[in-house]
């Protein structure tokens, strides 16, 4: 039986590691996690995708990173690589059951351990927006296949949205667990010198995340032109990465952009580091997120952690945002709506100031030592033998 603080040999499957220049929300999850597990006594290892130029085998503090093949051939060299070095040598699997366009690695079909899925979202609304029809039809197959196959496993899910998600394909509820994202320790230290007054701020707001369609910034774009006809100053910043699935997403902001003629209002920033995302976050009014799914929404967090408000779709998980306390929340795809609550942050300094003051306590509940604290109680309970 494995009791108390037993340190474990704990196995990572997942597809991209914090290197990798494609990480995006959901990597950062499992590399952070994974990260402070070791923090905890526990022996790790990641297993993940190669990029061009990265070492094979690497160590990221105490975590061991394997990278193995890209990502159409590494379900396939996982197979082999567990068979001949890891069967039976570690505790327990943590396994990314499914992300965006990602191959599974179905190792609930041949791994012998105990096994933990991660399952950020259900992917339906993404395949939909972001695949061809015929394409879309198998994904979201596929994910329906997996909810069947892992029906039974123990999953680990990022907020009550995907929790319920998950439930309605078909998993059982008593399965998954929560366990929340967190944000670096560099937004907390940021709050010891947070810009809370609003005549400090700049009249602009920003997005954050990688240019998929399902992000639905065009909409944010249009909010914008509206915005500009009562407050001419107001300008937008798109931040982030650019999107290795769908480039021409890209083009499409930017033929929007010049249609509206708002070439002097909008501005990209790609690659950022998280010292400039800071920056920006302090400097602006508040976030816009007005996709059209989220698991959770860690832009947030992090926007809220420099005293920033967000306003977002209300297909965003409530555990990110709590309307009237953090943020404002308006109807999914309702641009009159969205340019409404711009207006209002931009004009009401009380409203602004109020949350912005809450915005600092709520983030306060998201670190990653408490996430991985939560995963290692799952683990446990899953290793423990009565």
């Amino acid at each position: 039986m494995i009791r108390g603080n037993t340190a474990l040999k704990i196995l990572f499957v997942a597809f991209r590691d914090l290197k990798h220049p494609y990480s995006v929300g959901g990597d950062i999850y499992i590399n952070m996690i994974a990260k402070k597990l070791t923090e905890l006594g526990h022996e790790v290892t990641l297993l993940t995708t190669k990029f061009p130029g990265c070492k094979e085998k690497e160590r990221d503090g105490n975590l061991r990173i394997v990278r193995l093949g890209n990502w159409l051939t590494m379900p396939i060299i996982t197979f082999y690589y567990y068979t001949k070095f890891l069967k039976g040598k570690v505790d327990v699997i943590i396994e990314e059951i499914l992300g965006g366009q990602r191959l599974p690695f179905l190792m609930a079909t041949y791994a012998k351990e105990k096994i933990v899925g991660i399952w950020h979202q259900k992917h339906t609304e993404i395949f939909k927006r972001q695949y061809p029809p015929f394409l879309a039809s198998l994904l979201i197959f596929l994910e329906r296949f997996l909810a069947l196959l892992y029906r039974n496993k123990k999953i680990v899910a990022n907020s009550k949205k995907t929790r319920s998600d998950l439930t309605r394909m078909g998993l059982r509820n008593s399965n998954i667990h929560i366990v929340y994202p967190g944000i670096s320790d560099l937004f907390f230290n940021a709050q010891k010198l947070n810009n809370s007054d609003i005549r400090d701020r700049e009249k602009s707001a920003v997005f954050l995340g990688k240019l998929r369609r399902y992000k639905m910034v065009h909409h944010l774009l249009y909010a914008t032109k509206i915005v500009k006809k009562k407050i001419p100053d107001f300008t937008v910043i798109i931040a982030g990465k650019r999107s290795d699935v769908d480039p021409k997403y890209e083009a499409k902001l930017s033929s929007v952009i010049n249609s509206l003629n708002l070439n002097d209002s909008v501005s990209f920033k790609w690659s950022i580091s998280e010292e400039e995302k800071i920056r920006l976050l302090r400097k602006c009014m508040f976030l816009v997120l007005p996709s059209a799914i989220e698991g959770f929404g860690m832009v947030i967090i992090e926007a809220n952690a420099c005293g920033t408000p967000a306003i977002v779709s209300d297909r965003i998980p409530d555990d990110a945002l709590k309307h009237g306390y953090n943020g404002l929340r308006y109807p999914f795809g309702d641009i009159h709506a969205l340019s409404v609550a711009m207006i209002k942050l931009l004009e009401d300094k009380k409203l602004w100031e109020k949350l912005s003051h809450n915005s600092l306590l709520w983030a306060q509940q998201f670190r990653w030592e408490y996430s991985a604290k939560k995963m290692d109680r799952i683990i446990r309970q899953v290793v423990s033998v009565d």
